[in-house]
């Protein structure tokens, strides 16, 4: 029998009930994914899903984690696909297991990563007329996913099943491209959807590809068109006064991606912003003109000095509240480096967008010298004022602060660990105490739309592959996902989570709300009053609580290299937020005196 130019025998066509025409459907679904270059998939345990997981189980390409919870299963294939840049595969069953999935496809969507979601469905004919574990699942997440489909019902036709190889392919390619994201397929299933025969689907797969039926499955991404921007660098090399922003980002060779903005700002003398979700921070040699500490810089009361004329962001802006407000009324002209065709600018700049990799920047000024400029030193300067400030207010405060833990972090992971910030005061805290150096600690967080969801599932999903990961948590986010939490004790992922607990949001202490109480501590700061001790040691997990400074460096100095600890820093969210007030009070009060002490304070960075 012939499809098109592929021949099948009809044998492999004949002579099976609809078990096994689901089972192999299934299985030649998943084979044409493993094909392509899915190596890893999350599965939420579900009886409509049957003939997928069975598909999953004999893909040895395919390493197969089943999660409980449909949430945490999302965070953690984000997680996962975070990681490895290669679109991670998401199944579960039918009904309001396939919602659970619809916070880590928002996240996936706002933040470029590839995810390929199934969900198993019912027939169309046991739809809308009161059927139990149904709901319309059609575009279930509306716009956030880069592609969906509803599938055909499985089948025995040849051609049918070229269909569903060529969807698998389309599937592979739209969660790459233009920009990587989710894409979702829904894939419908009529009982029985247990299989006589377990062995029949891959002994079916197998013989398709003994014929070739899959040989011209290849990874097939279509790039953007891109050229070099004369007009722009011609601006950029005339201006002494300009800025290159790094916002959040995960790049796959994160010291090549330094060494590129570190040689590109150079050539054009201007001061490099990182955000602490940026590889920068962990290759500071790589940037020369590398500036951490702005938050103490920009609490200056006289920021004339340090305001640009241009500015170069690659990428997403940084996270700083106080960057973003500060350059928004300077509206200094603005380009944003992204390769991807999307609005990236919050501040509503006077933006041009380049279409471009850092790695072409660096090819449109290989002509063009490295450079100098006072603007550059004064931002230097300042910057080692800054760390002075920091480094010292923290080295003398014996009380165990919540800024303390970013800040040690920093200094006491050993090499090449890996770092997951959680949202609200945690990837603060990164961004103001984490000081640069060479450890080559590579950092990650989920600044998109997520909030404090899902946060433990996903930092377990970065660590999926055997990495020590440490995550830094807040108490309410390690709460909300305690199905990450339980996924995690049940598997030897080397997790440490840091969990900072003050009662509640602590972020929420920073915002004027905070002097309206009542409402605010049972509204908004909502402290749920949990004993993290006891609940750690409920779920046999290894809990330190670290009293000092110096307890909690030495905790930071071993990570877990098997299976999850827990670091609980108990603090008190209300001094905390006068601590940090009082901090950025005396830098700026002290910052008149930044040029009579500049002498002695060179080479701040840690190494």
């Amino acid at each position: 029998m012939t499809i098109g130019t592929e021949t099948m025998s009809s044998s492999t066509i004949t002579g099976f009930d609809l078990a096994q025409i689901n089972a192999r459907w299934g299985q030649l679904l998943i084979t044409s994914l493993a094909r392509l270059g899915v190596r890893q998939a999350v599965i939420a345990p579900g009886l409509r899903s049957v003939p997928l997981a069975l598909g999953l189980a004999n893909e040895k390409r395919i390493e197969t984690i089943s999660v409980l919870d449909e949430r945490s299963a999302g965070f953690f294939a984000l997680g996962a696909a975070k990681r490895s840049h290669l679109p991670t595969l998401l199944v579960c069953t039918s009904g309001t297991a396939t919602a659970h999935f619809l916070p880590a496809i928002i996240e996936a969507h706002e933040t470029r990563i590839p995810l390929i979601v199934l969900t198993a469905d019912r027939p169309p004919e046991l739809r809308e007329i009161g059927g139990y574990q149904t709901t319309d699942q059609v575009k279930l997440y509306g716009h956030f996913p880069n592609w969906q489909i509803e599938l055909g019902m499985a089948s025995s036709d040849p051609s049918r099943m070229a269909y569903l190889r060529q969807t698998a392919s389309s599937l592979w390619e739209r969660a790459l491209a233009p920009s990587p994201g989710p894409v979702h397929a829904n894939v419908p299933f009529r009982e029985p959807l247990v299989p006589n025969d377990p062995q029949d689907a891959p002994r079916f797969v197998a013989q398709l590809e003994s014929e070739g039926f899959f040989d011209h499955l290849r990874v097939n991404v279509a790039t953007s068109i891109r050229g070099r921007d004369d007009e722009s660098l011609a601006a950029w090399t005339r201006c002494e006064r300009g800025l290159v922003l790094v916002g959040p980002t995960s790049p796959p060779n994160p010291s090549a991606f330094a060494r590129a903005v570190g040689a590109f700002a150079e050539r054009l003398g201007w001061p490099v912003l990182a955000d602490a979700g940026s590889p920068l921070r962990a290759h500071a040699s790589s940037v020369p003109g590398l500036v951490a500490g702005y938050k103490g810089i920009l609490s200056r009361r006289d920021l004339a000095e340090f305001a640009p004329e241009m500015v170069v962001c690659i990428g997403k802006f940084p996270v700083s509240k106080e960057l973003r407000t500060w350059l928004s009324p300077l509206q200094p002209r603005t380009w944003v480096v992204d390769p991807i065709v999307r609005n990236v600018d919050p501040l509503h700049l006077r933006t041009t967008f380049v279409r471009a990799e850092v790695e072409e920047l660096l090819e449109w000024t290989s002509d063009q010298p490295a450079r100098n400029s006072s603007f550059l030193e004064a931002w230097l300067t300042a910057e080692r004022h800054a760390w002075h400030m920091i480094d010292d207010t923290l080295n003398a405060e014996t009380k165990l602060v919540e800024p303390h833990v970013a800040w040690s972090l920093a200094r006491e992971l050993p090499p090449q660990t890996r770092v997951f910030f959680s949202n609200s005061m945690p990837v603060r805290d990164a961004e103001s105490f984490w000081a640069p150096g060479d450890r080559g600690i590579r950092t990650f967080s989920t600044r998109g739309v997520d909030g404090i969801d899902g946060i433990v599932s996903t930092a377990l999903g970065i660590a999926s592959d055997g990495v020590p990961t440490v995550a830094l948590v807040g108490d309410l986010a390690f709460l909300h996902d305690l199905g990450g939490t339980i996924a995690a004790r049940r598997s030897d992922v080397p997790l440490t989570l840091i969990v900072v607990d003050n009662d509640g949001g602590g972020i929420f202490n920073h915002l004027p709300i905070a002097a309206i109480d009542p409402p605010f501590e049972r509204l908004i700061a909502t402290p749920q009053g949990v004993d993290l001790v006891r609940l750690c040691r409920a779920l046999d997990i290894d809990v330190r609580t670290p009293q000092t400074p110096d307890d909690l460096r030495e905790e930071l100095r071993n990570p877990s290299r098997s299976g999850i600890r827990v670091i609980l820093v108990h603090t008190d969210r209300r001094t905390d937020a006068a601590w940090r007030r009082s901090l950025w009070k005396n830098l700026a009060d002290s910052s008149s005196r930044v040029e009579e002490r500049a002498p002695q304070l060179q080479g701040k960075t840690i190494r």
